[in-house]
């Protein structure tokens, strides 16, 4: 499975999208945050009260006050999952048994948010809604962006997570072609791990 993580903004749903256009499912995780329009669709929206009937999460996060998870269902015959650190972290201890890649991208907070306030109809209010939700996960963020930076911590994390296969962090330019370029290395990276399964199985 490939985590996309990212600060709000940062691309990730796109990159998931040039994910699935080559033919990778996405885990759709649940989350009790409204829909930010009515055609939303990149998650399972559902009301806060309704959060508790779910008894198998295995990833779980709160940004901005709401509740985001994924259940160990969500994990069979999907490849492609969006989640941030803390997500990442519980879903590498409950998931041994799943080889992960993990992408982080990043991008300048200027373009961050132009992107992010041009996701609404309401400037003004995605703005706010921008800036409530960086500065929520911005401590999970820069404590996991301190790990990337640093190739001694980053091979005690896949010391520590044996099921990490690989660690990407790439900065997106808003370009098409960055994102395309790094889907492909995404792909080929995945397509290299489910050969080597298949033999390993053999």
């Amino acid at each position: 499975m490939i985590l996309i993580i990212g600060r709000t903004g940062a691309g990730k749903d796109y990159l998931a999208r040039e994910l699935a256009n080559a033919g990778l499912k996405q885990v759709l995780s649940y989350t009790t945050r409204p829909q930010r329009t009515p055609d939303e669709d990149t998650h399972v929206f559902i009301k806060p009260e309704e959060s508790a009937a779910y008894k198998d999460k295995i990833a779980t996060t709160v940004i901005n006050g709401y509740e985001y998870f994924a259940t160990k269902q969500q994990m069979k015959d999907n490849q492609v999952y969006i989640i941030d650190p803390k997500g990442m972290y519980e879903l590498l201890s409950n998931c041994p048994d799943i080889t992960f890649t993990v992408c982080y991208l990043y991008a300048d907070d200027s373009q961050r948010k132009t992107k992010a306030v041009g996701r609404g109809a309401d400037a003004l209010h995605e703005a706010a809604v921008f800036d409530k939700r960086n500065t929520s996960e911005d401590g999970q963020f820069t404590e996991f962006e301190q790990v990337l930076k640093n190739p001694f911590k980053v091979k005690e994390f896949q010391a520590t997570y044996p099921n990490v296969a690989g660690v990407f962090d790439r900065k997106n330019d808003y370009n098409p072609a960055t994102i395309k370029e790094l889907a492909d290395q995404l792909l080929w990276s995945e397509g290299l791990m489910r050969y080597a399964a298949s033999k390993g199985a053999s």
